[in-house]
């Protein structure tokens, strides 16, 4: 009887296909590996330990705006994001959500489902077009009888980024305490701004320095509201300066969040008479998709990392100024009118 290949290499075309997808999953596999083992919860791991996560992880991908997990859920799943960006938002009203956090790729959320039985309490969303790695807590029980030494230390980094991320909330719950306080001291716009871009330098640490400018509807430029540390900077720039056009480009009208600049060409496209920045911080002030302003923050000595809590507080910060520019500027408007109009009625000589 003559001898018969096996069906599925009957021909050399068969053959190299098998290969090329055996070659593309070893390469999807080592890829996964090193993704995972630069995540730092997981930078202890063994190799073995990695390839028995790795086996344990199911992968999706979703679009902008498709939810994860609502707030209420079951929590059965640990995440990782592996690209994109996944948003944690939780309920604070039945109208409203405040945004915890965006989280990026790298992210672990969900972890409290290792924990507790507890339903999920906030909602993650994809914020962009994401893939994320999901593992359930019964594998990860599985993984913990096996490397016990490797998942201890993995609790550990968890355990850590997790009391980071309590120290982040409480600095933006002051911060925005402080800037309420500011708010009803009734002080005058000048020394309103003044007083929030000191306040907001003092509680980002690490950075260098900062300025907010404002939008002036009679001039139609962007005034200097208030700076710390800031000795370059124009007291206004036309609606044509490149940061304006910058931030008009990237539509931050239609949907705000502040951004993070470490490019070096880039930072010196927008402020070209100040240099040798390392990272620029913007945070654009949007009212009813119109830019009244902008919060600059930056560093010099070195690309800040880490600064996914900093993005949060200035979110958090700017949707309180929003209101508070439009009535502090009603308000001296408004006393304005009365002098001009008792000047008029002869009740005020100068």
């Amino acid at each position: 009887m003559p001898y018969q290949r096996h069906p599925i290499l009957n021909s050399s075309v068969q053959a190299v296909d098998l290969f090329q997808q055996l070659l593309h999953q070893g390469c999807n596999y080592m890829d996964k590996g090193k993704f995972i083992k630069d995540i730092s919860a997981f930078k202890d791991f063994t190799d073995n330990a990695i390839k028995k996560l790795i086996d344990s992880l199911e992968s999706e991908t979703c679009n902008a705006g498709d939810i994860i997990f609502n707030e209420g859920d079951a929590s059965d799943y640990l995440y990782i994001v592996e690209s994109g960006e996944v948003e944690i938002s939780k309920k604070i009203s039945p109208e409203s959500e405040k945004t915890l956090t965006i989280l990026g790729p790298g992210s672990i959320f969900g972890e409290m489902s290792l924990f507790s039985t507890q339903p999920r309490t906030a909602t993650a969303k994809a914020k962009t077009n994401a893939c994320y790695f999901k593992i359930h807590k019964k594998g990860f029980h599985t993984l913990f009888k096996n490397e016990p030494s490797c998942v201890r230390k993995m609790l550990e980094s968890l355990l850590l980024s997790t009391l980071e991320r309590l120290e982040q909330t409480s600095r933006e719950l002051a911060t925005v305490y402080e800037i309420s306080r500011l708010i009803a001291k009734g002080l005058s716009f000048k020394d309103f701004c003044q007083s929030v871009i000191t306040q907001i330098c003092y509680s980002v640490p690490d950075i260098d320095g900062g300025l907010i400018y404002l939008y002036n509807e009679f001039t139609t430029d962007y005034d200097l509201g208030g700076s710390v540390n800031v000795q370059e900077m124009a007291v206004s720039i036309e609606e044509t300066h490149p940061l304006i056009k910058f931030l008009s480009e990237k539509d931050v009208t239609k949907a705000p969040d502040t951004m993070i600049i470490q490019d070096s060409e880039i930072i010196g496209q927008l402020l070209s008479n100040v240099p040798s920045l390392k990272t620029l911080i913007i945070a654009p002030i949007v009212n009813q998709e119109k830019l009244i302003g902008s919060i600059l923050l930056y560093a010099q000595k070195e690309k800040l990392q880490g600064l996914s809590s900093v993005r949060d507080l200035l979110n958090s910060v700017v949707n309180q100024l929003v209101s508070a520019i439009e009535n502090i500027k009603t308000r001296e408007e408004e006393v304005a009118r009365q002098k001009f109009d008792r000047i008029q009625k002869g009740t005020i000589t100068w």
